[in-house]
């Protein structure tokens, strides 16, 4: 993020005992490691264990905990064992409590978001409560990983078009409620694989969240963003994190971000300005860049490259220009739907596809006919 992150996590092998927010009950979890942080949080992998008909279970959870970065806020570590309660300073202590309140809106967002998905395969909230002088939630995310934390060696071209269109179609939730993600990035994306081809992609962070039309609001407030993920309209532009000009953002600026991540997914590295230069200027080559694009068919990197170079337009006036329409994440979950078509080995899915939709539009064009046949005989008459 902005400023340098000096935070330190909570000790690995360390038992942490949550208190409920409704209930006051304690909960133990056992931190297991970091998976990752974000600006206000840290995030961890542990191991809740709950008492159920004098039975202790044991369930692998995420860990998500509440420590923003840039108010000063230090880890006691040494006073109080590996847990390490966290000290804010009297000066932010005001900043803080819109902290604990921005985190309990982002548990809101988190159950309105997987509220009627299938129960199998929706992450819960298990625990939201107090420890540390800090908030904690405590995630069911069903033996998932960050994508920041996969083997790359099982992805292939086919993968991680399905990946794409996973993420396409966990971010339109949000565009068609009139909201922005607006911090899409590997840490916040987790993947579970399953018998289905194209696989389970779950969203982590809510805290970033925002409606389309509070973008007018930012004026007074912090805007989010993540450096190599972040489109260039979110950046800001001093040091106190208002972006240049809120009424660039929009949909355009969430795909972006996936245009990014589709990069990091090919080439194994964040985009860099350099890279814009190029692909803006059609200097850029993909199969010199990506192991993955170099023995495949001339259709598929011709796709490539025009995801690649309409997702990261530098400009957010001709992004916009170019997914200007309504919910216009469709366009680019359509373009990676034909890209894991044309990489599905012995599968014609795509071909299949196009042959049912021309099947169609002849249908629609032969009723049209009829009708205006059915039209001119009764004008006559």
């Amino acid at each position: 993020m902005m400023k340098y992150d000096c935070r330190k996590s909570i000790l690995e092998g360390t038992e942490l005992i949550v208190f409920g927010e409704t209930t006051g009950a304690g909960f133990s979890v056992e931190i297991l490691s970091e998976l990752g942080r974000g600006s206000s949080c840290l995030v961890y992998r542990g191991v809740l264990r709950q008492k159920i008909d004098g039975l202790i279970i044991k369930r692998e959870v995420v860990v998500k905990e509440l420590y923003p970065i840039g108010l000063g806020i230090v880890r006691n570590i040494e006073k109080s064992g590996g847990v390490g309660r966290l000290i804010v300073p009297d000066e932010r202590r005001d900043d803080f409590s819109k902290a604990v309140k921005n985190f309990g809106k982002s548990q809101i967002e988190f159950n309105e978001y997987y509220k009627g998905s299938e129960a199998h395969i929706c992450p819960q909230i298990l625990v939201y409560g107090k420890a540390n002088d800090t908030y904690y939630s405590i995630r069911d995310m069903l033996n998932v990983l960050p994508l920041s934390k996969i083997d790359r060696s099982f992805l292939d071209l086919n993968t991680v078009a399905g990946i794409m269109v996973a993420v396409c179609k966990a971010i339109k939730k949000f565009h068609v409620k009139e909201k922005l993600y607006l911090d899409i990035k590997p840490d916040n994306i987790f993947l579970c694989m399953n018998t289905d081809k194209i696989p389970h992609v779950f969203i982590f962070d809510f805290d970033t969240v925002m409606k389309l039309e509070n973008l007018k609001k930012i004026s007074n407030a912090f805007f989010p963003y993540s450096p190599g993920w972040a489109a260039p309209e979110q950046l800001p532009q001093k040091a106190d994190g208002i972006p240049r000009d809120p009424s660039l953002i929009g949909f355009h600026t969430d795909i972006y971000s996936i245009g990014a991540l589709f990069f990091w997914l090919i080439t194994e590295r964040k985009v860099l300005d350099s890279d814009i230069k190029s692909i803006a200027s059609g200097d850029f080559d993909i199969k010199n860049e990506s192991k993955l694009c170099r023995n495949v068919q001339r259709e598929i990197l011709i796709l490539i490259g025009k995801l690649v170079k309409d997702m990261l337009e530098p400009d957010s006036v001709k992004r916009k220009e170019t997914y200007r329409h309504y919910i216009a994440i469709n366009e680019v979950q359509k373009d990676f739907g034909k890209l894991y078509g044309l990489t599905t080995e012995g599968d014609n899915f795509f071909s299949e596809l196009q042959e049912k939709i021309k099947i169609l539009e002849d249908e629609i064009d032969r009723l049209r006919n009829d009708i205006r046949e059915i039209k001119c005989k009764n004008d006559n008459s």
